[in-house]
């Protein structure tokens, strides 16, 4: 990757933190009941369709697809951690 695409890739960065953040909250309470695997995919996917659209440059799009499922576990244990996201015991559920 060319020092272009680099710059191009880091000036993504804080739109994409924050877009991963509203991006898991979206799919924890629309996807309520699916499993942890099945949001991340759908996590994942609605990401893929923002940086298709936001980065034009495909060494930058790679680099940043590479971090995004590694941020969105990021996420998802910051909000488990503040209680954001209510855990369900598998032990009585049912």
């Amino acid at each position: 990757m060319n020092f272009k695409a680099i710059l191009s890739a880091l000036a993504l960065v804080p739109s994409l933190l924050t877009l991963v953040d509203e991006t898991v909250k979206s799919v924890e309470t629309s996807l309520d009941g699916f499993s942890g695997a099945d949001k991340l995919k759908a996590a994942l996917a609605k990401l893929d369709v923002y940086l298709d659209a936001f980065a034009a440059d495909v060494a930058v799009l790679a680099s940043l697809k590479t971090i995004l499922t590694p941020l969105v576990n990021a996420a998802v244990a910051a909000f488990n951690v503040a209680g954001l996201f209510k855990k369900v015991d598998k032990t009585t559920a049912g």
